[in-house]
C-alpha cells in the first residue's frame, strides 16, 4: 500500500482550516474562501463574491478610511462655507454667550446675596423660634385682653360723650388729617413747580447762548460764510470719493446730508445781500435781548419756586411736629364740655 502524498494530506487539512476560519468570520458575514485554502466550487462562487464585498465594507468601516457613507465628521461646516461666514457665525455665537454670561453673573450675584441673608437669619432662627414659642401663650392672652379693653372703653366713652361729643372728636381728628393731606399736596406742587422753573431756566440759558453765537456770526459774516463753504467743500469731496469707489448708496446718503446741512444755514448767519446786513444785525441784537429778558424771568421764577418749596416743607414739618399736641389740647377742652351720657341716664 503506497504512502499518501503530501498533496493528499494538504487536501484533507484545508477543509478543517476553512471550517475554523468560517466559524470565526461567520458573524461578520465573511466567506471561508477570503482567508485562503482551496478554491470553492462553482456552486459556492456567488456567496464568495458577496462575502468579499461585506469584508471590504467592514474593513473600510473599522479603519475609518475616507469615502464611507458616514456623514458625521464632528463639524457643522461645509465646503461652501467661507472664512467671513464662519467668522460672522462665531462672532454671533460669542455675543450670545457673553449675553448669557452677563445674565448668569447677575443671577449669581442675586443668589449669593439671598444665601448670605438667609444664612445670617439661620443663625438666629432656632433661638428666635424657641423664645417665641415659649412666650406665645402669654402674648396671645395679652393681645386678646387688649382687644377686649379697647372694645369696652369705646362703649363706655361713647355713653359718656354722647353722639355730639363723639362727632366733635371725629371732626377734630378729621380736620387734622385733612390739613396734613393739604400740606403734602402743596409740598408736591411746589416741588413740581421748582423742577419746571429750573428746566425753563436751563432752556433760556441755551437760547441766550444761541442768540449770542448768532449775533457774533452776523458781526463776522465774512468768516462765518467762509467756514460754511469750507465745510460744504469737504462734504462734496466725500461724495466724489464715494462715487469714484462705486459706493453709490453712500454717495447718495452723503448728498442728502450735505443738502440738509446747507439748508440749516438759513436759520443762522449766511450769505446775504450786503445791504441786508444792518437789518440782520439789528434783528440779532433784538433776539439776544429778548432771550436775556426771558432768562432773567426764568431765574426769578426759579428763585421764587425754590422759596415756595422751602416754605411748604417748613409748614408740613411744623404740622407734623405740633398738630398732635394741638389736637390733644383741643380734645381736652372738648371733653370738659361734653355731656355725660351716664349722668343723664
Amino acid at each position: 500500500m503506497s504512502e499518501p502524498s503530501a498533496d493528499a494530506g494538504d487536501a484533507e487539512a484545508v477543509p478543517a482550516q476553512q471550517k475554523d476560519l468560517d466559524q470565526q468570520l461567520q458573524p461578520q458575514g465573511q466567506a471561508v474562501g477570503e482567508a485562503g485554502g482551496s478554491p470553492p466550487t462553482e456552486e459556492e462562487a456567488p456567496p464568495t463574491e458577496q462575502t468579499e464585498e461585506v469584508v471590504e465594507a467592514a474593513t473600510d468601516t473599522d479603519s475609518g478610511a475616507p469615502g464611507t457613507d458616514d456623514d458625521s465628521t464632528g463639524s457643522d461646516s461645509t465646503d461652501d462655507d467661507t472664512i467671513a461666514e464662519k467668522l460672522a457665525q462665531l462672532e454671533t455665537d460669542a455675543t450670545a454667550a457673553r449675553t448669557k454670561k452677563d445674565q448668569a453673573d447677575v443671577a449669581l450675584a442675586d443668589l449669593e446675596n439671598r444665601l448670605t441673608t438667609l444664612r445670617a437669619v439661620q443663625k438666629d432662627a432656632e433661638t428666635a423660634a424657641t423664645a417665641y414659642t415659649a412666650a406665645y401663650d402669654a402674648l396671645a392672652r395679652e393681645d386678646t385682653a387688649y382687644g377686649e379693653y379697647l372694645q369696652s372703653q369705646e362703649q363706655g366713652l361713647r355713653r359718656q360723650l354722647g353722639e355730639a361729643g363723639v362727632a366733635e372728636v371725629e371732626a377734630l381728628d378729621t380736620a387734622r388729617k385733612d390739613r396734613a393731606n393739604q400740606l403734602e399736596t402743596e409740598l408736591k406742587t411746589a416741588a413740581e413747580k421748582l423742577t419746571s422753573a429750573e428746566s425753563t431756566r436751563e432752556e433760556q440759558r441755551l437760547a441766550v447762548k444761541e442768540k449770542g453765537d448768532a449775533l457774533a456770526g452776523w458781526k463776522k459774516l465774512t468768516a462765518t460764510v467762509t467756514a460754511q463753504h469750507t465745510e460744504l467743500k469737504t462734504r462734496r469731496e466725500e461724495i466724489a470719493k464715494a462715487r469714484q469707489a462705486g459706493e453709490y448708496a453712500l454717495a447718495y446718503w452723503l448728498l442728502d446730508q450735505a443738502r440738509a446741512r446747507r439748508e440749516s444755514f438759513d436759520d443762522g448767519p449766511r450769505l446775504i445781500d450786503p445791504d441786508d446786513l444792518q437789518h440782520k444785525l439789528l434783528d440779532a441784537v433784538t433776539a439776544l435781548a429778548d432771550a436775556q429778558k426771558a432768562l432773567a424771568d426764568a431765574e426769578t421764577a426759579a428763585t421764587t419756586a425754590k422759596a415756595d418749596l422751602a416754605a411748604a416743607t417748613k409748614a408740613r414739618d411744623k404740622h407734623r411736629a405740633e398738630s398732635e399736641a394741638q389736637l390733644r389740647e383741643s380734645l381736652r377742652t372738648a371733653g370738659t364740655h361734653a355731656t355725660t351720657g351716664e349722668s343723664n341716664a
